[in-house]
């Protein structure tokens, strides 16, 4: 007998000197419980080391980003290093494992391999539940079948027969039942697959119509920065007027370099260069200097500028 759960009493009935048809009918029960058993025994072996690894995975993968959650945090009340950024790092690797984890869960109800194995489980214990049964109560009637009494012996026979039609009809009521229950749990996994590829998608449309509004915004930004980049590549004219008298000529300053000499009260200065440049005019009155300046924001194009002495 096998050291599990899963083993009940061998009566071994077929060894009992028993009508054929009887022996037959307990063989062939015997023989079906035993593929039955086999078949879920194989399925319960192969989701076995996914559902014991993946929780231990899973607890140690979910403790991991705890921990790089909780000391990410903490570095952040330490004063950093220059040139160092490592609760970032702490803080990107436990969200990659917290990513993990509802990927792994994700797959899990997807594929409902633990649900499954509990399914399996439970349906090995009730045919076990079954068979020890059945063999008590058919233990009970090889004695009345093996007493000599003809009439005795057919009708324990005939409670034999209707006994193994009874476990028959038992075993199949469990595989019907776990037959109806995975397709209960793939249409509740396919509902859930599709409710989250909605949320998926949504999400993911949400976060490229950012990103093209940030591409927009971007670009826009760009237009606006080569449009001033090509204002302060125009070149900037002045068109100066000297009011008041003075003697001689004028002499005009930009940024207290010489850049024009003239008589009259109207100068043309070409090319200067934009942004804010100090203008001055000095010039002569019965042998008195005049000096006047202004602070100019010098624009691209033609502006005009009045001085007065």
């Amino acid at each position: 007998m096998t050291s599990d759960t899963f083993s009940t009493v061998d009566f071994k009935l077929q060894d009992y000197p028993l009508p054929e048809k009887i022996k037959s009918a307990l063989s062939q029960v015997d023989s079906i419980r035993r593929n039955r058993f086999e078949y879920y025994q194989t399925l319960r072996r192969k989701s076995s080391k996914w559902v014991h690894g993946s929780r231990q995975f899973l607890a140690w993968a979910a403790a991991l980003a705890f921990l790089f959650t909780a000391v990410g945090t903490g570095l952040r009340f330490v004063p950093p290093t220059p040139g160092t950024e490592h609760d970032k790092w702490l803080l990107l690797i436990a969200l990659f494992l917290y990513s993990l984890v509802a990927a792994l869960s994700l797959y899990e109800r997807a594929t409902d391999t633990v649900s499954a194995y509990f399914r399996h489980v439970t349906i090995i214990l009730a045919m076990r539940d079954l068979w020890g049964k059945f063999q008590f109560e058919v233990f009970k009637e090889i004695p009345v079948a093996l007493d000599g009494d003809v009439t005795a012996t057919a009708a324990a026979g005939d409670r034999i027969v209707a006994l193994c039609s009874a476990f028959l009809v038992d075993l199949d009521k469990l595989s019907n039942g776990e037959a109806t229950e995975w397709r209960t749990e793939f249409l509740a996994s396919l509902s859930e697959l599709e409710t989250a590829a909605k949320e998926g998608r949504a999400s993911a449309t949400t976060g490229l119509e950012e990103q093209l509004k940030r591409a927009e915004k971007a670009v826009q930004d760009a237009v606006a920065a080569a449009a001033r980049i090509e204002a302060t590549l125009k070149p900037s004219h002045i068109n100066l007027t000297l009011t008041g008298n003075f003697d001689g000529e004028a002499v005009i300053f930009i940024d207290e370099a010489e850049v024009a000499r003239s008589p009259g009260a109207r100068i043309g200065l070409e090319n200067v260069k934009a942004g804010p440049r100090k203008l001055v005019a000095r010039a002569l009155k019965d042998g008195k200097s005049l000096e006047v300046s202004q602070i100019v924001d010098v624009q691209p194009g033609v502006q005009s500028v009045t001085l007065a002495f």
